[in-house]
């Protein structure tokens, strides 16, 4: 980022990384996340911010920073959005036709080193909780709080997906099946970038690259089309 002339702040939440004090969940950092951006606010003269965030943190700053008017641009990573009723439909959709496949799972078998009652039993239990959870649920709070951020954002989002993450594919369940989640992947100022072989974290060094480049040229475009707009 400073290579490419973007000034940035990388920090952690209370009790988490670096940062003393007590632990707290995801939906409890707003206060963590508007002093980042009030520190970096009064040691720059930017009159414009973007937020990055990975998993659970993409979900903080749908919920938080969505409404801050300094925050014009959104990089949402592998965003967070698990359920009991996403997570098992996740799960017969991408995990056990993806184990057929795997070397591992049929030397397994073969050795007989395989758990047939452990597997049966979760693929039961994954599929009852996608049935009910598909028939009674209609998102859980934080979700529900993350469509309203998106909604409201008047600003642009880039979506970041690894095409082998469980958490990737949970979002999109998510978003694909709840009623407050019509038409919000598909709005103007949405725009959508997948890796078919990354995994939650990008954890190989190409993967690494990659992101970098997405993050930077999108940074970039949406720096060049805001002067554009003020200039016009």
């Amino acid at each position: 980022l400073a290579a490419a002339g973007f000034m940035s702040l990388r920090f952690d939440y209370r009790g988490m990384g670096d940062s003393e004090g007590s632990a707290r969940t995801f939906e409890q950092v707003a206060d963590d996340l508007a002093a980042a951006l009030d520190f970096l606010s009064g040691e720059s003269d930017v009159s414009s911010i973007a937020v990055w965030a990975l998993c659970d943190a993409a979900s903080a700053a749908l919920m938080s920073c969505s409404v801050d008017d300094r925050v014009r641009h959104l990089v949402l990573v592998n965003p967070w959005a698990r359920s009991e009723a996403t997570l098992a439909t996740t799960h017969l959709k991408h995990y056990y036709g993806r184990r057929l496949l795997e070397r591992e799972f049929w030397a397994r078998l073969l050795r007989g080193r395989f758990d047939w009652k452990a597997s049966l039993h979760g693929l039961r239990t994954n599929i009852r909780q996608a049935l009910t959870g598909q028939a009674a649920s209609t998102g859980s709070p934080f979700q529900a709080r993350m469509a309203r951020g998106w909604r409201a954002f008047r600003g642009r989002i880039l979506l970041i997906l690894s095409g082998r993450d469980l958490t990737a594919r949970e979002f999109l369940e998510h978003a694909s099946h709840d009623a407050a989640w019509h038409g919000l992947l598909q709005m103007p100022n949405v725009q959508r970038a997948e890796h078919p072989k990354a995994d939650h974290t990008f954890s190989e060094e190409s993967w690494q690259r990659w992101l970098e480049d997405q993050t930077v040229d999108w940074l970039a475009t949406a720096v060049d089309d805001a002067v554009r707009v003020a200039n016009a």
